[in-house]
């Protein structure tokens, strides 16, 4: 099954959004999201916001795991042009045109029909949102988790949950 998703009037030139999408298709819509994390362009951020809205979409709406999803299509096209103007010299003024794209990502299933399994022990609350039954034993479990410092601090999620300033801010002299 195909999954689409669209960005429109991003106000970046097209050029510039074409680099960054040129290298998702083909890949997982996970290792996608590491690619668009990881590259330092300002069209990276949209790219992959849309990126996992798709893939959202595709698991909220068709029950489609995001694990089975790859990028198939990234297409970039031109959207309006805000048309300013640039003061020149002896009273002139050269045309500035900001351009927009349009953008849209193209998701399909590396094995077509593969569904997510039903949870049977969920429950919907008053928002309409899905929870998980869970029992106090597991709320009250410890977590490890370790300091700048190197030091190993044990909490607990049914406590505060968070870690103390000293292990935040503080790391050893190496």
């Amino acid at each position: 099954m195909v999954f689409e998703a669209q960005l429109n009037n991003l106000r970046i030139s097209p050029r510039k959004v074409r680099v960054v999408a040129g290298m998702l298709p083909g890949l997982s819509v996970r290792e996608a999201e590491k690619q668009l994390t990881q590259e330092l362009r300002r069209a990276a951020l949209p790219l992959r916001k849309l990126l996992l809205s798709a893939a959202s979409n595709a698991e909220h709406n068709f029950q489609a795991v995001p694990a089975n999803l790859l990028v198939s299509k990234v297409v970039v096209n031109e959207g309006k042009k805000l048309k300013r103007w640039l003061p020149r010299a002896q009273g002139r003024a050269t045309p500035l045109w900001k351009r927009m794209s349009h953008v849209s990502i193209t998701l399909r299933e590396e094995v077509p029909g593969l569904k997510e399994e039903q949870n049977t022990e969920s429950h919907v609350d008053r928002g309409g949102k899905k929870k998980k039954k869970s029992s106090d034993a597991s709320a009250q479990t410890s977590s490890k988790t370790r300091s700048f410092s190197g030091e190993k601090s044990v909490t607990t999620k049914g406590s505060s949950g968070k870690r103390s300033s000293r292990s935040l801010f503080h790391r050893k002299s190496v």
